[in-house]
């Protein structure tokens, strides 16, 4: 059970169901990045040292929450730079396969590469079909050599059998893009090369700063040829006619984050560590069941994964009527939700949603389809 400690942390909207897009911090995260900014008004003498204790203090519970080393971890502004790295980083010759589906930037990034000649780049699945095990061995040739999944669909919710990918991509390089699901259900990270997440959605760890995690195999494969300064040793030897880059996950660094940013995320990771993963995943499956009951008694379809296993914090609902006069509709009732296609709700819930808000929702949406 969550602590009062938690939950009193948070003062979103009530009717606040976005968190797919994005998670309203903690009033510590606020408190933390004013203390930082305020540091800074000052003038401090060494923001660098600052800089540097902010970074390892979130590298530190990072590694506690995925399972990878602090020094195979990097700090990024958000996971669509990451991925695009690492789309250049692969070796000449990569085929990489994913999801035809999957959120843009788990596709424009290997797709745009591969206009270069660098890489290669397939799809597989149709909108909406689940990457499971199954789609991905049948989609396995021998060319492919690195496989980019997400951990949870940001379209229907369904949460990917990690492991059971992992077998069956064996030593292939498997990417996870983990911004649906990390912080907020508990499972083993170690079956990604990389594991990459923007810290402003289920963290609620605020805009511009997110991280990338690897393997041992996902650093000896992955160049960090996207790396800029930041990313080599001895940068401010003016002298040096070349550079040797930094060891490990270092390596990728382009430029210095943001100081607020890094510290407000080390926050958010500390009280998620605190409240514990297992936690808040649990209340989350409580909601989630909570809305499956509601929605049978209501009569709205639910159509998100029905096994708990396969979900996370996303459940879709079937819209009872058209988007404009929902959209309409829920404006007006001040629910905060993602519409999609012409008939789809998407309704994202974390540990601190109120139950009451669920059934509101569900009582408003039977009513208009009266």
């Amino acid at each position: 059970m969550l602590s009062a400690e938690y939950t009193d942390a948070f003062s979103e909207h009530e009717r606040y169901l976005n968190f797919a897009s994005y998670g309203p911090p903690s009033r510590r995260v606020l408190q933390a990045t004013t203390d930082l900014n305020e540091e800074l008004a000052r003038g401090i003498a060494d923001a660098g040292a600052l800089l540097g204790e902010q970074e390892r203090r979130a590298k530190s519970v990072l590694s506690r929450l995925s399972g990878f080393r602090p020094d195979a971890i990097a700090l990024v502004p958000n996971t669509s730079t990451a991925l695009l790295q690492l789309a250049i980083g692969l070796p000449q010759g990569s085929t990489v396969l994913a999801g035809n589906f999957e959120f843009p930037a788990n596709v424009v990034p290997w797709a745009n590469i591969a206009t270069t000649g660098r890489i290669s780049f397939r799809g597989m699945g149709a909108l909406d079909e689940p990457i499971t095990p199954d789609l991905v061995g049948a989609n396995l040739t021998a060319d492919v050599n690195c496989v980019s999944v997400s951990a949870v669909d940001f379209r229907t919710g369904f949460r990917a059998d990690l492991p059971a990918i992992r077998e069956v991509v064996g030593d292939r390089l498997l990417i996870v893009d983990a911004i649906q699901g990390f912080g907020v259900i508990d499972c083993d990270w170690s079956a990604a090369d990389v594991l990459v997440a923007g810290g402003q959605k289920w963290m609620r760890g605020g805009m511009g700063i997110g991280f990338m995690a690897f393997s041992d195999r996902g650093l000896e494969r992955i160049s960090a040829i996207a790396g800029s300064w930041a990313g080599v040793e001895d940068v401010l030897d003016f002298h040096r006619t070349s550079h040797k880059r930094k060891k490990a996950a270092a390596a990728f660094a382009t430029s210095n984050l943001s100081l607020v940013s890094i510290g407000a995320f080390a926050q958010a990771l500390e009280l998620i560590e605190a409240a514990g993963v297992g936690s808040v995943e649990t209340e989350i499956a409580a909601h989630h069941a909570f809305m499956e009951d509601q929605a049978k008694a209501t009569g709205i379809q639910l159509l998100s994964p029905k096994d708990p296993a396969s979900r996370a914090g996303i459940a879709i609902l079937r819209s009872p009527v058209a988007q404009l006069t929902l959209k309409t509709a829920l404006g007006q009732a001040q629910f905060a939700v993602t519409l999609h296609d012409n008939d789809r709700i998407r309704v994202s819930m974390h540990a601190t949603t109120r139950q009451q808000s669920i059934t509101d929702l569900l009582t408003l949406l039977a009513q208009l389809g009266r």
